[in-house]
């Protein structure tokens, strides 16, 4: 995700991160407003950081997985 403050994938994350989901986002240049939100996640230990695509195609749940069978904790429950 990239997202400056207050922005809307950080409403789409805060949402994810509220439903025990994963949350992981991209490196960002700390001078770059629009990734913001990105570093702030990373501070907090929120999101995971990915620095490959490697590492986003291990995230990806596989074919056929539907989030709707699927019962989500929150973090630390």
């Amino acid at each position: 995700m990239e997202s400056g403050l207050m922005g809307g994938s950080m409403h789409t994350a805060n949402t994810g991160l509220n439903q025990g989901r994963e949350v992981a986002v991209l490196p960002h240049s700390l001078d770059n407003p629009r990734g913001a939100e990105n570093i702030s996640l990373l501070v907090d230990g929120a999101a995971g950081l990915l620095t490959t695509v490697e590492a986003f195609i291990e995230r990806l749940p596989p074919v056929g997985y539907s989030t709707r069978d699927t019962l989500y904790l929150p973090r630390g429950g």
